[in-house]
């Protein structure tokens, strides 16, 4: 059947019939260079050698713990500062709002130091004596 297929006249010969290739195997086929989008082509690895690799690795670890080491003591110092202000300033009291006794444990059968209460007022007092409302 083949053979008749060459011997016909060109007008009646039938084209063989073609398997469906991708457009990257027919170039692949003709020798052709592959085109691939940018994210699917291979990454070339830089050219730093390992030792070189490693020490970057580690002095980016000992920036890293260097700068963590300055965060601490300026926080620690930050907090001294605060500490001092809060002495000199005589402890005043951190919270201070009008409260209602609820409970006051140290009158128990069984004393504890246990109170509970609950605020009077809604708004904040300010140094002033005026309430504002935060």
């Amino acid at each position: 059947m083949a053979q008749q297929t060459l011997n016909a006249p060109a007008s009646t010969r039938q084209a063989p019939a073609r398997r469906k290739t991708s457009v990257v195997g027919r170039r692949a086929a003709r020798g052709l260079p592959i085109m691939r989008p940018a994210h699917e082509r291979p990454q070339p690895e830089p050219s730093i050698p390992v030792l070189s690799k490693l020490s970057l690795e580690l002095f980016g670890y000992q920036r890293d713990l260097f700068e963590r080491t300055i965060l601490f003591w300026d926080t620690l110092r930050q907090r001294a500062d605060n500490m001092i202000a809060h002495e000199r300033a005589g402890k005043p009291p951190l919270l201070d709002f009008d409260y209602e006794t609820v409970l006051d444990a140290r009158r128990f059968e069984r004393p504890t130091n246990y109170a509970s209460v609950l605020p009077c007022s809604t708004g904040r007092r300010s140094p002033t004596g005026r309430e504002s409302r935060g």
